[in-house]
């Protein structure tokens, strides 16, 4: 089982096996996040702290924005992970320390806290296996801007603003363009994402064996 059509293809180039697609589904509560949306001056990233999330450029990026936008501050919400302390340096290279925030480990009932207030999320990554918080900002309603890369291309394609994530001006240009995209974009794409159907895709998989 693989969990995208981008997994499914790296499995065959590199291993040589072949693989049946299961996506992964989306929490039903991100749906009820977005009938209670509360955006406040804040964007948000869902990542741990690794090295292809792409952050540093993400953080610069937002640094370019924010000499235009004294309001908006950005949230780096996911767990430290091998490029935490390249990320906090950068952050205090570029003064922006007041301006973005590293929470590390959170609670559930936190991170879905900042899903329902975030003004616009922006992942910027240049590898994924499927790309859970693409899912769950679709369900959630939150407008979103994120890498124009497989998988995240398939699942937020018509519901997001996709950019290339090599390109820093491109991400700095997606904060402002987030601040003008309607809400709940993705909102029925997401419907299609269910933990039923990754169930039953599953057992399929299982008896076919």
């Amino acid at each position: 089982i693989s969990v995208s059509g981008a997994t499914h293809e790296d499995l065959r180039r590199f291993y040589g096996v072949d693989s049946t697609v299961v996506p992964h589904g989306v929490d039903p509560v991100f749906f009820e996040i977005g009938l209670r949306r509360e955006p406040r001056p804040f964007f948000l990233c869902v990542s741990t702290l690794h090295p292809h999330k792409n952050l540093e450029r993400l953080v610069r990026a937002f640094g370019s924005y924010a000499r235009r936008d004294s309001r908006h501050t950005l949230v780096l919400a996911g767990m430290r992970g091998f490029f935490a302390e390249r990320l906090e340096a950068v952050i205090t290279e570029l003064g922006l320390t007041g301006r973005v925030r590293l929470t590390g480990w959170i609670p559930r009932e936190e991170l879905l806290e900042l899903y329902r207030t975030a003004a616009g999320i922006v992942y910027p990554s240049t590898f994924e296996g499927f790309g859970m918080p693409v899912l769950e900002a679709m369900a959630a309603g939150v407008p979103l801007a994120c890498s124009d890369i497989e998988p995240l291309r398939g699942i937020a394609a018509g519901s997001a603003l996709l950019f290339d994530p090599t390109d820093e001006s491109a991400i700095a240009a997606s904060f402002e363009s987030l601040l003008s995209q309607p809400a709940g974009r993705g909102v029925e794409a997401a419907r299609d994402y269910t933990w039923e159907n990754a169930a039953r895709k599953t057992l399929d998989v299982l008896l076919a064996k």
